[in-house]
C-alpha cells in the first residue's frame, strides 16, 4: 500500500498520511537512522534542528492520533525541548515519508537518554577538577605574593635564596629584575587566567573578558620568556634533561598565546578558545610540577626515582616534561570525547576526570601543608 501524498507543504507528511505497511528491511533502515540521530544530537551536533536534517524536512503534526502524536513529541521532545518540540523528522526523500516504527523511537530514546547522562557527568567531572585546580593556584598565588613581594617590599629580597636557588643576587639587577617579574607576573596570571574561562562571566561581561584576556595573553609571554631566561642564565636546580622540559614549556606558552591571538583576531570562536585551553594548562605548568611532585612524595611516603639532595633522577626529569604534556594530553581526549565520543567514551572519561580531580586534590594539600603555607 503507498502512502497517500496529503495536500500539505512540500517537505513534509503528517504521520496519520503514512502507511505503517512498511518492509522490514525499511524499519530497519529507519532504526538504524535513528539511533544515529540520537547519538549526534546528543552529541550537541544538532542545534536548531534535530541532527543534521534540513529545516525543510520538518513538518508540525497537527492531524495525527493521540497515540502517533505522543510518539512524535516524545522523540522531539527528549531531543531538542523546545527546539524540536512537536517535529516529526522521518522523510526518507523529499518527497516521501513514512510512519516510523516505534522501536525507532525508542532507540532514539535510549540513546539520547544514555548520552546525555554521560554529558552531564563528564561536565560535573571537569568542573570538579577544574575547581579543585583553581584554588590550588589561588594558594600558590597567595604564597608567591606573600614571600616574594613581602620579601620585596621589606627591603630583603635575599630571603628568595631560601626557595630559590640564585633567586637574589647582588650586583645583577637585570637578572633581580627578570625573577620579580617572572614570579609576580606567575601569581597574576594565575587569578587571571581562572577568570577567563568561567563561562557566565564571559556572557556577561564581555569587555572585561576582552580586556582581561589581552593582559592575560601578555603575562603568560612575560612569564614564559622570562622563565627560559632563568633556566639558562641564572642557574636552577636539577640537569640539562629538566632544564629543556621547562624551556620547552616556555615556548609551548608563548605558542599557544599566539595561536589564540591570532584566532581570536581571525574570528574563530572555538579554535581561540580550544588554544586558551592549551594556555591555560601550559601556564600552569610550573604548578602542576610541585603538585605533581607532592603527590609523588605523598603516595611513596618519601623520595623515589629521585636524590632529594641533588634534585636529579629519572622522575624528575620525566616530571620536567609531563608537567605540560600530560594535561595537554588530557586535554585533547577531553575534547574528542566531548565532540565526537559515544556514551561509553564519555562514561570513561568521566572517570579519569574525577580520578584526575582527587589526585589533584591530593597534591594541593600536601603542598599547601608542607611547602607553601610554612613560607606564607
Amino acid at each position: 500500500m503507498k502512502p497517500i501524498r496529503p495536500k500539505t507543504p512540500r517537505y513534509g507528511v503528517p504521520l496519520s498520511t503514512c502507511s505503517s505497511q512498511d518492509s522490514d528491511s525499511v524499519k530497519m533502515a529507519t532504526t538504524a537512522h535513528w539511533r544515529a540521530v540520537g547519538r549526534r544530537f546528543a552529541a550537541g551536533r544538532g542545534r536548531g534542528v534535530v541532527a543534521d536534517i534540513e529545516p525543510r524536512y520538518l513538518q508540525r503534526d497537527r492531524h495525527s492520533s493521540p497515540r502517533n502524536r505522543h510518539w512524535s513529541h516524545g522523540c522531539a521532545g527528549r531531543l531538542g525541548r523546545e527546539r524540536g518540540r512537536g517535529y516529526l523528522a522521518a522523510s526518507i526523500t523529499p518527497w516521501r515519508s513514512m510512519m516510523v516504527p516505534s522501536s525507532a523511537f525508542l532507540a532514539v530514546r535510549g540513546a539520547g537518554i544514555a548520552h546525555a547522562s554521560a554529558a552531564r557527568a563528564l561536565r560535573w567531572a571537569t568542573t570538579l577538577w577544574f575547581l579543585v585546580t583553581v584554588a590550588g593556584q589561588l594558594v600558590f598565588a597567595a604564597y608567591i605574593v606573600a614571600l616574594y613581594g613581602g620579601a620585596l617590599l621589606r627591603g630583603h629580597s635575599g630571603q628568595w635564596n631560601t626557595v630559590m636557588t640564585h633567586g637574589h643576587v647582588d650586583g645583577d639587577p637585570a637578572g633581580n629584575a627578570a625573577t620579580i617579574a617572572h614570579v609576580l607576573v606567575a601569581a597574576l596570571v594565575m587569578c587571571s587566567g581562572a577568570l577567563q574561562l568561567v563561562p557566565r562571566l564571559r556572557a556577561r561581561a564581555p569587555a572585561f573578558h576582552r580586556w582581561n584576556g589581552r593582559f592575560y595573553l601578555g603575562a603568560a609571554v612575560v612569564a614564559g620568556v622570562t622563565g627560559i631566561y632563568m633556566v639558562w642564565w641564572r642557574g636552577a636546580v636539577g640537569d640539562v634533561v629538566q632544564h629543556l622540559g621547562t624551556s620547552l614549556n616556555g615556548v609551548v606558552v608563548v605558542a599557544c598565546a599566539a595561536l589564540a591571538l591570532q584566532r581570536i583576531v581571525a574570528g574563530d570562536v572555538a579554535a581561540h578558545r580550544r588554544w586558551a585551553l592549551r594556555l591555560f594548562l601550559a601556564v600552569g605548568g610550573v604548578w602542576f610540577f610541585r603538585v605533581g611532585l607532592m603527590f609523588w612524595l605523598a603516595l611513596n611516603r618519601g623520595p623515589a626515582g629521585f636524590d632529594a639532595d641533588t634534585f636529579r633522577g629519572p622522575f624528575l626529569s620525566f616530571l620536567a616534561f609531563a608537567q605540560f604534556l600530560l594535561p595537554l594530553a588530557v586535554l585533547e581526549l577531553y575534547l574528542y570525547c566531548r565532540a565526537r565520543g559515544g556514551a561509553f567514551r564519555q562514561w570513561g572519561m568521566a572517570f579519569v576526570m574525577s580520578g584526575l580531580a582527587l589526585a589533584t586534590g591530593a597534591g594541593v594539600v600536601v603542598a599547601t601543608a608542607g611547602m607553601w603555607l610554612p613560607h606564607m
